[in-house]
């Protein structure tokens, strides 16, 4: 899961510092504060990493407009940079580095009883711009884990100029090069050899992509000093596919079990500790061995999370009396919900009945989509009177909140990745939703029903296994004095619930946030007096 995300540089968005995420994020604030901004982070990184783009961002897309570089990095900072940082939990652990061929990567396989559980990782992409034509590249990619931290710098062509693995750098020279080329968002690392051969008398100079072999002959050199010295490298190579990937404490009690390991290597790290030279540089090394798997596997990660990322605008769709039908496959609601008589209509009896079941339960009528010849309609039924109408003629207010309700009911019920299939293919596990302004165009009471069409997803989706975590930017007192009071009444937990304050300084045009939160009573704490009224 992604556990906070942190942004520097980006428009007013000076440092937000970290912020959680959980199962209901409300960004609050007056505008031009920011919180539209970070809100629409989750969509610009969603169209970056869903489009094939030269630079790391695609600042403008299908979903938001950021305009460029230039016009998205925060001005009032000397340094012209837009920072992202990601912390996550994920299981990473007591992975094998595998040779497959050519490729030097991170395996499934786990070193049985030796697996520790998840991995608390923090990832950091570093954005700048060229000088000339100012186009974005990425700077810097920094990723902490178990307290190793790799830092690994390019320059504009995407040439690696450095990795460095806690103290030790895997550096190029003359013979040996280090590009990265463009994965989903992060850089996948690749290493090239000189080859230089001679051909009817002329030099003839290549670049053969290799595997980490500068790293792996200076792991092999370490574990050389604590082995007898007849030792063979094929023995000294299953010492190195043993070593755990995990935080040095773990790491130096699991050196004197490391299988296929021979007695001198037992009698001569017997005594490490955790403190000691010789075992943090083995785990450097173990690192620097396996980064371009760790890499691989993150940056996997963080497709599936963001592109599970569904975004509602604040201006939605006008409801229409006729929708024409298509012979498309419709597998989520568009960001503006112009097409959601086309979702509906593709449901099966058994969502359909669910979603009427929900929506009866929270508005007292419900929204569905008859088909009739060439064309759809979207019909609204009143539970009582079981009268129905075109949803044309039943108010603006409705046509505005259907949007919302199909989005939320679908992240709770229908979710992409069923949780069996979702751990098989260690796909992301959490479903992404956000909104901008919920309550445009809608009377408190519809408001606060917005409020328990969430509550209900929320609810949902823990009893199914399905876990949702929901984003919305409001200036709405009723749905938060809502929320409030589910929290009261038990029917949400204060802890699903967190409420990021954004503040502007009068002094400049800067922004900071900071964590509210809900007591069990569901009274906000620190909570800013009169700052629903008006000036």
């Amino acid at each position: 899961m992604l556990k906070s995300v942190r942004i520097r540089g980006l428009r007013s968005l000076a440092d937000t510092g970290a912020i959680p995420l959980t199962n209901l994020n409300l960004l609050v604030g007056r505008n031009s504060s920011g919180k539209s901004t970070f809100a629409r982070v989750f969509a610009l990184l969603r169209q970056s990493m869903e489009a094939n783009t030269k630079g790391p961002i695609l600042w403008y897309g299908p979903l938001v407009d950021f305009g460029s570089f230039d016009e998205a990095v925060t001005r009032d900072l000397p340094d012209r940079e837009i920072e992202f940082i990601f912390n996550i939990s994920y299981p990473l652990t007591a992975r094998r580095a595998t040779n497959f061929g050519r490729r030097w990567i991170s395996s499934f396989d786990d070193l049985g009883s030796e697996s520790v559980g998840d991995t608390n990782a923090k990832l950091s992409i570093l954005l700048g711009a060229t000088a000339n034509s100012k186009e974005t590249y990425l700077k810097t990619f920094t990723l902490d884990i178990y307290d190793v931290k790799t830092t690994i710098e390019l320059n504009p062509t995407g040439e690696v100029t450095s990795i460095k693995v806690g103290d030790y750098e895997v550096a190029a020279d003359d013979s040996f090069r280090i590009l990265s080329q463009s994965g989903t968002f992060l850089p996948r690392i690749r290493y090239y050899q000189r080859r230089v051969s001679k051909v009817e008398g002329k030099e003839l100079t290549r670049w053969l992509e290799t595997r980490n072999s500068y790293a792996r002959r200076d792991l092999d050199r370490q574990i050389s000093q604590h082995v007898h010295g007849n030792t063979t490298r094929n023995s000294r190579l299953r010492i190195a596919r043993n070593l755990p990937l995990t935080d040095i404490g773990t790491f130096t009690q699991r050196l004197v079990s490391v299988p296929a390991a021979p007695q001198s290597w037992r009698s001569s790290l017997k005594n490490a500790t955790p403190r000691s030279s010789r075992a943090i540089k083995l785990q450097h090394r173990v690192f620097a061995t396996r980064i371009d798997g760790i890499i691989n596997e993150l940056d996997s990660f963080l497709s599936s999370y963001f592109k599970s990322v569904r975004y509602i605008e604040p201006l939605r769709a006008v409801a229409e009396r006729y929708y024409r039908k298509q012979e498309l496959a419709v597998d989520e609601i568009d960001s503006k919900g112009s097409n959601v008589a086309m979702y509906l209509n593709s449901l099966t009896k058994g969502e359909t009945r669910s979603f009427i079941s929900w929506m009866k339960s929270i508005f007292g009528g419900y929204v569905s989509a008859v088909s009739r010849s060439g064309h759809i309609t979207l019909q609204y039924t009143d539970s009582q009177s079981e009268q129905s109408f075109n949803i044309a003629d039943v108010g603006f207010g409705l046509s505005q909140v259907l949007p919302l309700a199909v989005q939320i009911w679908s992240s709770a019920y229908r979710p992409n990745v069923t949780p069996g299939v979702r751990r098989l293919l260690r796909k992301n596990d959490t479903s992404v939703l956000v909104i901008e302004q919920p309550e445009l165009h809608l009377h408190p009471d519809f408001q606060a029903r917005v409020a328990n069409m969430i509550s209900s997803a929320i609810q949902v989706a823990k009893e199914r296994d399905n876990p949702l975590s929901i984003v919305i930017e409001t200036h709405s007192p009723w749905l938060i004095n809502r929320i409030g009071e589910l929290i009261s009444s038990q029917k949400l937990n204060e802890k699903d619930v967190c409420l990021h304050l954004f503040e502007g300084n009068s002094q400049n045009s800067l922004s900071s946030v900071r964590k509210v939160m809900f007591d069990n009573n569901g009274i906000l704490k620190d909570w800013p007096f009169g700052f629903f009224d008006p000036i």
